[in-house]
């Protein structure tokens, strides 16, 4: 989470239990192979020269049953695509700069989508042995400059295959830890999480070879109180604009941006068919 237990709505704490502890509920650890970017480059490939890419969208204008997209180029020229329909996949703190002459209740749904810090720490390491968190996805951490730590290549790991050198963990403090990291220089930060991960990790003495230190302002939504009052009028969309996001799904992951792209698709479809 990016905010502090006061900062979010009783509902989504008492969902997000219920979630993680449900026997038979939804699986958390769901990835895919090669991080969520393998997503977004599978589905470019395969629409080829039609991705334009490199190019900043300065707005999104609905006039006369179209959708005119206005954009920027890299070299910093100038131009206009015109469509039946659009699917805004931006922030929502982004999508309400784009989409000009939006009505109030829109409005101030994406106004209300509330985001929180993260401070990211990737680690590179250079261990020619088994390590103790081969087997392990994630650890929530307590009293550390990180709430979470991520081995992400966990998935390599496996007692059939002989280990392979090095490795990479993954972790991150959200809220006001973040808001307190981001006081500190990356120097103070890179040696902060390499203390506390050889303090939680004494194996990992003398292996860490690099840590890439990321600053994220507005890393996740979360839900405030209230927020399941706009959870309607982000799902209508406005008119031929449809939006698709982890905001607009139930839960903040890379499998509610994706089912509420479906749910875009299928709403520009009946659109196109009416």
């Amino acid at each position: 989470m990016t905010a502090e237990p006061h900062e979010i709505s009783a509902g989504c704490v008492v969902a997000l239990f219920a979630h993680v502890w449900s026997e038979g509920g939804v699986v958390l650890g769901r990835n895919l192979e090669g991080g969520a970017s393998r997503l977004v480059e599978v589905i470019a490939a395969r629409l080829g020269t039609r991705v334009v890419t490199g190019a900043t969208v300065r707005q999104v204008t609905q006039q006369d049953g179209s959708v005119r997209v206005r954009y920027e180029h890299g070299d910093g020229g100038e131009d206009e695509v015109v469509a039946r329909c659009a699917i805004l996949t931006v922030p929502a703190h982004v999508a309400r700069k784009l989409v000009t002459d939006l009505p109030e209740e829109t409005a101030h749904a994406l106004e209300a989508i509330v985001y929180g810090p993260f401070v990211v720490g990737g680690i590179v390491t250079s261990e020619t042995r088994p390590m103790p968190w081969d087997d392990v996805y994630s650890v929530l951490v307590v009293g550390k400059c990180f709430n979470m730590l991520f081995n992400h290549a966990n998935v390599l790991r496996s007692p059939s295959v002989p280990r392979e050198p090095g490795g990479t963990l993954m972790v991150y403090g959200g809220g006001n830890l973040a808001r307190r990291l981001m006081e500190k220089s990356d120097d103070e930060i890179r040696e902060a999480i390499v203390s506390d991960l050889y303090d939680l990790y004494p194996e990992s003495t003398g292996v860490v070879q690099e840590v890439l230190v990321q600053r994220w302002d507005r890393a996740i939504p979360f839900a405030a109180p209230g927020r399941h009052l706009v959870q309607p009028a982000l799902e209508r969309g406005v008119g031929n604009v449809f939006f698709a996001g982890d905001y607009v799904g139930e839960w903040t992951h890379m499998e509610s941006a994706a089912i509420t792209a479906v749910e875009a698709v299928a709403n520009v479809r009946k659109r196109l068919e009416a």
